[in-house]
Parts: structure tokens; sequence; C-alpha cells
């Protein structure tokens, strides 16, 4: 006899289970072509390059260690700070491996050494100064490309291993690594608005961000100090508080929508961090790197191949 209790197979709950399974699926596995992920690799290591060239973390090595204040969790790795002479081999060292993943040579090893030197180096500059953490969400986007198919286009591995990875076909090979390096980027502002409700409540949007810009502008720089007298002095500030905070609760929609929706949020995102670095200094410019894995390169390829062929073709 079969077993009584086994569902038949047009069970509701099997179709909902199904359900819930497809929508899960096509959320975090959709398929994409390799140039998607290839593309938004190549823009993802090149920017943070560029946005990092000006930082020095050989300067660390040469402060008395009495000055540095580990986090809990260095301590419990037993973290170590290196000279300045070997500090100046890691950030080289940081560099190439950025500038080779940026290529796509070797890319799995060099984002895995750019994700443990990232991780070395701006942990250092944490014991020593109070910056924005902005390196976390660049340390589990290389960690994400070490272990995903990120170089099978737009990379010189594609052209030199080219009979290994023949078929280049959409996938969700392709599709995941995109997906996971998107909500790495929009958790980042939801965790912070989080952060701030659960120790202030919304009165931080109505009230912290005015005392904030009062902080920063007793040893603020001439430039910084216009930019926050402006804002003081032009806009209500319990408004841009709020906004900004419900703002950062907004963030994750950015996976849901797509078109004018995604554009705005995400701008909207990169130009509060243009002013919280005008006015503060926090520097969370490299990660804008993580925005080119939210754009559907090869449609957008498309389209312009398309809009260009007809132009020229009149």
């Amino acid at each position: 006899m079969g077993n009584s209790r086994a569902l038949p197979q047009s069970s509701p709950i099997q179709g909902v289970v199904r359900g819930i399974q497809g929508t899960w699926d096509r959320f975090w596995y959709p398929s994409t072509e390799p140039f998607d992920i290839g593309f938004a690799r190549f823009l993802f290591f090149g920017w943070v390059l560029y946005s990092t060239l000006h930082r020095n973390f050989v300067v660390w090595g040469d402060l008395p260690i009495e000055l540095f204040y580990p986090m809990p969790f260095m301590k419990l790795v037993n973290y170590q700070v290196v000279s300045a002479s070997t500090l100046e081999i890691f950030q080289d060292l940081w560099r190439v491996s950025l500038f080779l993943g940026c290529i796509g040579f070797f890319t799995r090893i060099s984002a895995l050494v750019a994700c443990i030197l990232t991780t070395y180096l701006w942990t250092l500059t944490y014991g020593f100064s109070q910056e924005a953490h902005g390196s976390i969400p660049l340390i589990f986007a290389m960690f994400v490309l070490a272990v995903s198919r990120s170089a099978d286009a737009f990379s010189v591995d594609s052209l030199l291993f080219r009979t290994r990875n023949q078929t280049r076909k959409a996938s969700p090979d392709y599709g995941w690594p995109a997906r996971l390096i998107c909500c790495i980027y929009v958790l980042m502002f939801f965790a912070s608005a989080v952060s701030k409700i659960r120790s202030s409540g919304f009165e931080w949007g109505l009230h912290a961000l005015t005392d904030t810009f009062y902080k920063f502008r007793i040893d603020a720089s001439p430039a910084r100090l216009r930019t926050i007298d402006f804002f003081l002095n032009h806009f209500p500030m319990h408004l841009v508080g709020m906004g900004a905070l419900l703002l950062e609760l907004a963030a994750p929609l950015a996976l849901f929508f797509r078109g004018v929706v995604r554009v705005i949020i995400l701008s909207s995102l990169v130009i509060m961090q243009l002013v919280i670095f005008s006015a503060m200094g926090l520097d969370f410019r490299p990660t804008f790197s993580l925005i080119p894995f939210f754009v559907p390169w090869t449609s957008l390829r498309r389209v312009l191949s398309e809009r260009a062929r007809s132009v020229f073709s009149r």
C-alpha cells in the first residue's frame, strides 16, 4: 500500500511551495550573459583602484602602537600591526591585485588576494582612526568575485583560456554574483538605518543630523565649512535628516524595481554619500564601484548598438 499521508500531486500546499521556490530561484539565480558580470567586474576593480590611489596605508606603520585601538574581532584573531616597510609591500601587492582583477588576469586569485589585503589594510585604518566603514561591502564583493565565474567574458582570462570556457551563453552562474553584490550594497544602507532607529528611534532624522553637522563644523576645513553652513542655512535639516533615514530604509527597493525607480534610488544614495563626503570628509566613494552590478550591460549594449546603426544608416 502507498503512504496514506503522502500529498497528492495537485496539492495546494505543493503548489505554494513550488511557487515560493520558483520566486526564490528567479530572484537569486537570474539567467544573465557573461558580459554583464565581466564588465561590472572591470568597472568595480577599476573604480576601487582609482578612488583609493590617494590612500597611503604605510603611515600607520610609523605610529606608536599605543595609538592602536583594535576592535573586538581584531582582538579575537590576534591582529598584528606590521612595520611600515611590510605595509608598503602589502599596499603595492594590493594595488597590483586590483589592477589584475580589473583586466581579468588570473581573476580568482587576484580577487582573493585583493579581498585579503583589503581586509588587513582597511582594518588597520579603523584601528588608528575613526573612518567610514566603507570597505566592508567591498571585501564581501571581492570574495564573491573570487568564487564566481566573473572572468568568462571581458577579461584576459577569457582570451587565454578560450578553449576551456567555450560555453558562454546566458546562465544563472553569471546572475547570482551580481544579485548578491547588489544585496550587499543596499543592505549597507538598510543596516545603517536600522542601527539609527534602534539607538535613537525616528527622532534621529529630526535632530541627530543637525547635531552631527554642528559637531563636524568645529574642526572643518574652509571648503567643508561652506558646505555645512550652506545646508544649515538653506535647508530644513529635520526634513533632510528624515529624508536620508527613509532613503536608507528604502534602499532594498532597488533590488525589486527597475528602470526609473532604480535610477532614482541609486542616484539619491550616491548624492547622499557625496554630501557626507563634502561636509564631513567621510569617504564612501569606493562603494560606488558596486553600482555597475545593478546595470544590465548586455541589454544596454544591444540598445545602444541598435540606435547607433539606425543613426548611421540614415
